[in-house]
């Protein structure tokens, strides 16, 4: 490692920022084989975190908070950043909330929080257990690996990294130092991370202040994991500041939030304060009451006319579908417009009733002009009908032809929707040829009340070849 001599300290320091800690860097180049690092660039300073949840501490700014036993209502890997106040977890709160699930799905969560590079800030007091009925439950299930505490005082303490220093200025006297014991890997981790018989996990510590003899007073513990290939990964970390009695816990989180974010924590009311009545207050919140249950009213109404809006929208699909969607579409229109409609007997698409006449219905979505061999199957499905009902069918070609294009570009010289020897054949055949562009736009007419659903079913039995919508009233 002599060759990363020529390094300025500062720059050392900076680049460990990003990394988690000086040691994981130094951890990190000796793993990875590196001999040497050539002028490295100064990086950034890391950014704050851009979304924040604060949990167990309510009323901080800039951030979203949520209670302890609201935790399974948010998604926690959603955030970049998790603040802990562990003060904040009594022994009620923790034996009222299960570990099997409550805090194994917890662990989960965060375990996929820091998999995804998030950070989990903790203000923790020393670790308790407490006693329930034949189990032992501690004020630490909630965290995807254990970090564990040794109880023990002093006053000597040594600032190692300036990260949180606004809250760690505070620090004068310790009760406990954290550790990472041997077992730190919790069931949850594993399965998050993967099996440690297969990978390596780091869980070493980066200390931000300590105490005489070196033992961790507040500090990191980044994750970092080594494949058999040789290949490292650095994850998310768990950042533990300890709870200190002489500081309120409101203001110990106003200090961290401070430090974490970058911006100024506002002055918030305490909680007696909300049972001063001051005048006019009752009547300003009776009506923002009243005006939010007419914005609930109106957003109603909205979600009520945009789905009118959809169900009309959704007659579109009859000029640019193609196969069940189509066939789906139209028979949907041919029930809107009173017609009963009944399975397919054969292979017609379906088969509908109208004025005791049996509509025979074959859709073809293409993107050129309906042929000859569509007029056919449409044939073939009549002549089916009658031999297996015993009376005859009308045969309904729909034809969503060119259904690539707009509808201004259909229908033209060069883009026939029927070509005349479909129209010739279809006369003689008796079927009706039904064209999509035709269809929607006498179905709108329908829609607005200015034809009637019997006037087309009509025309759709009683013409032969191209059927004329043009003058239905």
């Amino acid at each position: 490692m002599a060759t990363i001599q020529p390094l300025l300290d500062a720059e050392i320091e900076d680049f460990a920022r990003i990394c988690g800690t000086v040691s994981l860097f130094y951890q990190f180049v000796e793993s990875s084989n590196l001999t040497s690092i050539d002028n490295p660039a100064r990086p950034d300073k890391p950014k704050p975190p851009s979304k924040t949840l604060v949990v167990g501490s309510p009323g901080h700014a800039h951030v979203a908070c949520v209670a302890w036993t609201d935790l399974k209502s948010v998604n926690l890997k959603d955030f970049d950043a998790i603040v802990f106040n562990v003060a904040s977890l009594d022994d009620e709160t923790i034996l009222r909330l299960p570990d099997y699930g409550f805090f194994k799905d917890v662990r989960k969560e965060l375990a996929r929080l820091l998999k995804s590079g998030g950070r989990i800030i903790a203000l923790t007091p020393e670790k308790r257990s407490i006693k329930q009925k034949d189990d032992w439950r501690t004020n630490w299930e909630w965290c995807p690996f254990n970090i564990e505490t040794q109880p023990e005082a002093g006053d000597t303490i040594e600032i190692k990294r300036a990260v949180f220093d606004s809250y760690l200025s505070k620090l004068k006297r310790w009760t406990f130092y954290y550790f990472v014991p041997r077992q730190a890997l919790t069931y949850e981790m594993t399965d998050v991370f993967g099996n440690p018989a297969s990978i390596n996990y780091n869980l070493s510590t980066v200390e931000y202040a300590v105490n005489r003899y070196g033992m961790m007073l507040a500090g990191e513990v980044p994750i970092m994991i080594s494949l058999p290939s040789g290949q490292n990964s650095i994850f998310g970390s768990v950042t533990v500041l300890p709870h200190f009695t002489e500081l309120e816990q409101k203001d110990a989180m106003n200090l961290i939030l401070e430090d974490l974010l970058g911006r100024p924590q506002k002055q918030l009311p305490p909680d007696w304060a909300s049972q001063i009545s001051m005048p006019f207050v009752i009547e300003i919140k009776a009506e923002i009451e009243q005006k939010n249950v007419a914005i609930e009213s109106l957003r109603q109404e909205i979600a009520a006319s945009e789905l009118k809006c959809a169900e009309i929208e959704k007659w579109k699909k009859l000029v640019y579908e193609t196969g069940h969607e189509l066939e789906n579409i139209f028979e949907a229109a041919i029930i809107k417009l009173g017609a009963e409609t009944h399975p397919a007997i054969a292979e017609e698409e379906f088969i509908f009733d109208h004025k005791g006449k049996a509509g025979v219905v074959e859709c073809k979505g293409v993107t050129k002009s309906v042929s000859l061999d569509h007029l056919r199957q449409a044939d073939s499905h009549v002549l089916k009908f009658a031999e297996t009902e015993n009376h005859e069918g009308k045969g309904v070609l729909f034809g969503n032809a060119w259904r690539n294009l707009a509808l201004s570009a259909r229908g033209s010289g060069e883009r026939p929707i029927f070509p005349d020897n479909v129209v010739k054949q279809a006369a003689k055949r008796e079927i009706a040829l039904v064209s999509a562009c035709d269809f929607l736009e006498v179905f709108c007419r329908f829609l607005k009340g200015e034809v009637s659903g019997e006037a087309i079913l009509d025309a759709i039995v009683a013409q032969n070849g191209i059927v004329d919508f043009r003058e239905l009233e």
